[in-house]
């Protein structure tokens, strides 16, 4: 018998988009997460309703695991039949096929996903005391005795003296802040290794 691989965008595909990018008014739009959770559960599951902002962490991911998923011959699916997904009908019909292991999918990004996110604000909160660390100062002392010479610094002795003071301890901010993101993409690319055990490769 025939069998037909399906890509994860053809898999997961919502029915209102005609492909996995599309044109609108505001420009491109691409599914996110969410849009694949609305597409598979009729009514959504508490565990989902209760992710809010999280919810930028979890499409975040999504876009890791669907980059991961674009290698040649890798595939989401193998099934019997093909799906005409430029249809309505079709996209339907591919939901109804793949719906178990559509919700398996979804199920591992949310038990997946505390783990990593606590990981990611963590570093987003050593970034921001990384900015804060930061601070410029300026001090300027004035006399009226104008001076030739010596310690201008001296608030006896200064005449119109600035001193622009940078705390820098954690060294090299623009360094530091690099270390950072990288250390949040692989955050992000250990998250999306957990959907590895979807991959189909033909």
């Amino acid at each position: 018998m025939t069998k037909y691989y399906y890509t994860i965008e053809e898999a997961l595909k919502p029915d209102y988009f005609r492909s996995f990018q599309v044109i609108t008014h505001t420009g491109t739009k691409q599914p996110n997460f969410k849009d694949v959770v609305d597409t598979f559960y009729s009514e959504v599951p508490t565990w989902a309703k209760e992710t809010g902002a999280d919810y930028n962490y979890l499409n975040k991911a999504f876009e890791m695991v669907r980059a991961r998923f674009k290698k040649e011959d890798i595939y989401f699916a193998v099934l019997d039949e093909e799906y005409d997904l430029t249809t309505h009908e079709g996209c339907v019909k591919m939901h109804q096929a793949v719906q178990m292991r559509a919700e398996n999918f979804i199920e591992t990004m949310y038990a997946t996903k505390d783990k990593y996110i606590a990981l990611i604000k963590a570093q987003e909160a050593l970034k921001d005391d990384i900015l804060k660390d930061v601070s410029n100062s300026t001090e300027t002392w004035f006399n009226d005795t104008p001076q030739v010479k010596g310690d201008y610094t001296d608030l006896d002795y200064a005449s119109n003296y600035t001193r622009t003071k940078n705390n820098l301890s954690l060294g090299p901010v623009s360094l530091k802040l690099e270390e950072v993101d990288k250390a949040m993409d692989d955050i992000y690319e250990r998250w999306a290794r957990e959907f590895d055990k979807f991959i189909i490769v033909y």
